[in-house]
């Protein structure tokens, strides 16, 4: 499977890093051009795209959210509407399954990180 990365800033440059070593990543789009430099810089081969429409569209079957917490409840409701498989990392926006506007079909699953103190 391959997934497009929305937002390539603090923690969105670890995750277009992580996927594109792992040969995963298919796409990654930011809205500021300090992102998109950023991507280009750890992913020079993925095509990088300014506007979250052309993630929608394109034939990428999954999201990885790394955007301001403010948007993310707006871009899972999107990414389900457009048929995306979702992956971000606020419980809240689990309120967009509620919403009669998600459809059945894509898969969303909250991510987490974990933090260790020492041993």
């Amino acid at each position: 499977m391959t997934v497009a990365v929305i937002g390539c800033g603090y923690w969105g440059r670890n995750l277009v890093r992580n996927f594109q070593q792992l040969g995963a990543l298919a796409l990654v789009c930011d809205a500021t051009t300090a992102g998109r430099a950023t991507a280009a810089q750890l992913a020079p081969a993925t095509p990088i795209v300014a506007d979250v429409q052309e993630v929608w569209q394109a034939d990428v079957p999954a999201v990885v959210i790394a955007t301001p917490a403010e948007t993310h409840f707006d871009l899972v409701r999107q990414a389900l509407l457009a048929g995306k498989d979702v992956d971000e990392a606020l419980q809240s926006a689990q309120a967009v399954l509620a919403s009669s506007a998600a459809t059945s079909d894509p898969f969303y699953w909250a991510g987490f990180t974990v933090v260790r103190g020492p041993e």
